[in-house]
């Protein structure tokens, strides 16, 4: 699972709606869910072996690229067309959490 993050700062309420508008500062990409745990392993110099799968897709690639990385074995993944790799998106201003979606 990948996250992907966009942390900014609601400058004012929309007009169509009484929806925040945010303008975006920064933006970052993290593994989630079990990736989390094996990139906390990874950091504190633990050997890592990863089995699972991801999608032939760019979140599949970019997974990929964040273990290899981090020095992970990835041995174990397995890159299939028949598989979309889970991509979860949050939306953050300050510290409250605007939306999320997948």
């Amino acid at each position: 699972m990948l996250d992907h993050y966009s942390w900014g700062e609601v400058e004012r309420i929309s007009p169509e709606a009484p929806i925040p508008v945010m303008r975006v500062l920064r933006e970052d990409q993290r593994l989630g869910g079990a990736g989390n745990v094996v990139m906390n392993l990874a950091t504190l110099g633990t050997e890592v072996s990863v089995c699972g799968v991801t999608g032939k897709d760019e979140t599949g690639e970019i997974i990929n690229k964040l273990l290899a990385e981090n020095e992970v074995d990835r041995s174990g993944v397995i890159v299939s067309e028949n598989y979309k790799s889970c991509l979860k998106h949050r939306m953050i201003a300050g510290q409250t959490h605007l939306l999320r979606w997948t």
